[in-house]
């Protein structure tokens, strides 16, 4: 697709959007005021806005390879800092999706590249936990799963790890403890590539509580 594609597209887009809701663009363009934060896949298929029918303004959106979320990850964390603190928004998805590269990358125990491979550490743990029995909605199997489910339930795995990481950080943490403050819900959802609707994951958690029962990981065993 030619580049000027993307710059008479804008301005077709801008245009319309301005004479269909004047008074939202004249607010989005003074201040935003998201009430979600959104955790999602690089992947081009997995457009937050689009899969949710959701105007500018509604969404604020941090993406990368694999959905992954980690406390040491300090691009992941600034957006959670800002979107909670500052923007003190009441709702945090992570949503995962079919035919994740990141996830079939995993699966097929190839390398990857050279910054690619360091980051889907985490989810090469998570796989680890499957062939141990470890599932997505948290049982413990005498066995594997076999391998035709591997890819769902690993996808999903990665989501709850996520969830959990976001649960344990320092500032959801200080959010759920601050009877002042909105109530803050985190929510696990998966994009189903053949339907584009979004399935949920694992239960809605609202307390360090209820993260734990819901996302909880264990660790490996050797």
């Amino acid at each position: 697709m030619p580049f000027r594609h993307f710059m008479s597209g804008n301005a077709q887009w801008a245009a319309e959007f301005k004479a269909k809701v004047p008074q939202l663009a004249a607010q989005l363009s003074q201040a935003q005021a998201p009430r979600t934060l959104w955790y999602t896949c690089a992947d081009s298929r997995v457009s937050p806005e689009m899969i949710t029918n959701s105007n500018p303004g509604e969404l604020f959106v941090h993406r990368n390879i694999a959905n992954v979320v980690s406390t040491t990850d300090l691009s992941a964390m600034s957006v959670l800092e800002f979107a909670v603190k500052v923007l003190k928004v009441e709702h945090i998805v992570v949503t995962g999706h079919a035919m994740c590269g990141g996830v079939l990358a995993t699966l097929s125990g190839q390398p990857a590249g050279e910054h690619l491979d360091e980051w889907l550490t985490p989810i090469k743990h998570l796989h680890t936990l499957q062939k141990q029995g470890f599932t997505c909605d948290g049982q413990h199997l005498d066995q594997a799963l076999p391998k035709d489910q591997m890819e769902l339930d690993l996808t999903k795995l990665n989501i709850r790890r996520s969830l959990s990481q976001l649960a344990q950080s320092t500032y959801v943490q200080a959010r759920w403890q601050d009877a002042t403050a909105p109530p803050l819900t985190l929510h696990g959802l998966y994009l189903n590539l053949d339907s584009f609707k979004l399935e949920v994951t694992h239960p809605p958690a609202s307390s360090p509580q209820e993260a734990t029962q819901a996302y909880s990981i264990p660790a490996l065993t050797q």
